[in-house]
């Protein structure tokens, strides 16, 4: 409880006052004791209610983490086919062309040493001018950006991955050769 200094009235002034204006005072600083005592209990709750939504949000991108790895699969991951379920089926496109399987007569194999930069560097040649189709893989970090074009299976598997994520991404069209974002509706 507050006393007469700190509400800023003397014991003279105090004295003076009417019984009804004590009781008034009296009757206005227990109400603000409560108020004060009640604003410092939600004070309390907000930071709880703070800490429970922050591991909300944990645990929601938890959860979209493993709903993304759940939908992964050969066609939108670099999953090899072996890995998917049973019930996956793809269609076969491809046209019988004669040839039987493999490597084709007249067909070069250049066996490397490894995969680094020296090999692909040595594969790709100094004379090179056209466009090298990669992935992201570290060893073609060399070629310039206007002569590199990375591999659109990749980029149309990383795209699919981010679509399923959900949420905003959840507007992102990924269809036969052609990707767009697709304003919300909401």
């Amino acid at each position: 409880m507050l006393t007469l200094d700190q509400i800023g009235i003397s014991e003279a002034d105090w004295s003076q006052m009417p019984p009804a204006g004590r009781i008034a005072i009296m009757f206005l600083l227990k109400q603000n004791q409560l108020l004060e005592n009640r604003n410092y209990t939600y004070i309390l709750e907000v930071e709880w209610l703070k800490t429970k939504l922050e591991r909300l949000k944990t645990r929601e991108l938890e959860v979209a983490e493993l709903r993304e790895r759940l939908g992964q699969n050969s066609q939108n991951s670099s999953k090899p086919p072996s890995s998917d379920a049973p019930s996956v089926s793809r269609l076969n496109n491809r046209q019988p062309s004669g040839r039987k399987r493999g490597g084709q007569p007249g067909h070069q194999v250049r066996i490397l040493a490894g995969r680094g930069q020296a090999e692909a560097r040595e594969m790709i040649g100094k004379g090179f001018s056209g466009i090298v189709s990669t992935d992201r893989y570290a060893a073609y970090h060399w070629v310039d950006g206007h002569r590199r074009q990375l591999c659109w299976a990749h980029l149309k598997r990383d795209f699919l991955a981010i679509k399923q994520r959900g949420g905003v991404c959840a507007s992102l069209e990924v269809e036969s050769g052609s990707i767009c974002l697709v304003p919300d509706s909401g």
